[in-house]
């Protein structure tokens, strides 16, 4: 029958086992972890507690200063201005990030293509179904309804018939 494991060992590390589960070289982790006190030997070597060495190994690797560039050092913000452009650019060769003006033009054309479809659809409805002035009123009312709403929630204006 094989030897029981304590539970407590399931967070313990030698340098190799760190160096495989974190990609850096042990020679990295090596000097990186100098000055930690092992939690241990296992098989004659030092094993680590995660605690002791996760802070060691991946505390300075990004600045807490990286979450606002403008906290960054001069050259590391340009770094970091560069990598954005390049970001961004590659983004919009791919066709995920559109200029802004191709927007708002695309959505121009298309809201101006509403409204005259709007304008026009009570003359039309008028004539081809043959309508009463009174049918054609209420279709004019509702279509003024319909152009007053969308100028609202394009504009950002509260509706106070609600």
């Amino acid at each position: 029958m094989g030897a029981v494991a304590n539970v407590n060992d399931a967070n313990l590390f030698s340098i190799n086992r760190l160096s495989q589960m974190t990609g850096m070289a042990r020679e990295t982790i090596t000097r990186k972890v100098q000055g930690i006190k092992p939690s241990g030997t296992k098989s004659g070597h030092p094993v680590y507690h995660w605690r002791d060495v996760g802070p060691a190994l991946y505390g300075d690797a990004m600045p807490a200063a990286a979450t606002d560039p403008n906290e960054l050092p001069a050259t590391e913000r340009d770094r970091w201005y560069a990598s954005e452009l390049k970001r961004l650019e590659y983004e919009q060769e791919l066709g995920q990030l559109l200029k802004a003006e191709d927007v708002r033009s695309a959505w121009a054309g298309a809201l101006k293509a509403v409204m005259l479809g709007l304008e026009t659809l009570t003359d039309v409805v008028e004539r081809d179904a043959g309508l009463t002035p009174e049918q054609t009123s209420v279709i004019q009312r509702t279509v003024d309804r319909m152009r007053d709403q969308l100028y609202r929630e394009l504009s950002g204006e509260e509706d106070d018939n609600v």
